[in-house]
């Protein structure tokens, strides 16, 4: 009998362990999803900017609540900083390929780790019957 309660005491931890596994892989892909948004976002973002005429007045973004208001002299070329404060310039265009290289990196990364979660449900749902098993013994 005592053996059972601490073979139930080590899985129900074992358990919780795996629930918080869980918890963590969600808020990951929750933050993957909010990166995703924001990808696309940008690159709707580039397609307007190519249609903006040279010349219109435009705001830039200082911070998220402050804008500046500007004239655009080059809707062809951007300044896109590609790692290690290196900016280089690059046309819209391929800066919408590199931005769709990003999406499908961690399109990836989100679905490989998609796939770790279900793993560990499984072994939730495995453990949860064990559990049941031993519980279902005592009574």
């Amino acid at each position: 009998m005592e053996e059972n309660q601490k073979e139930l005491q080590k899985m129900y931890l074992e358990m919780q362990f795996l629930d918080e596994q869980m918890k963590q892989i969600q808020k990951q892909i929750t933050m993957l999803d909010e990166q995703l948004i924001e990808l696309n976002n940008t690159i709707q973002a580039l397609d307007d900017f190519n249609k903006t005429a040279v010349g219109s007045n435009i705001l830039v973004p200082l911070s998220p609540e402050i804008f500046a208001n500007a004239g655009l002299k080059d809707n062809k070329e951007l300044l896109v900083n590609v790692g290690s404060n290196i900016v280089v310039k690059k046309s819209v265009e391929e800066t919408k390929e590199l931005l769709k290289k990003r999406l499908e990196i961690i399109k990836q990364y989100r679905d490989m780790i998609l796939d770790e979660m279900q793993k560990i449900n499984l072994q939730a749902v495995n453990l949860e019957q064990e559990i049941n098993k031993i519980t279902e013994k005592k009574e």
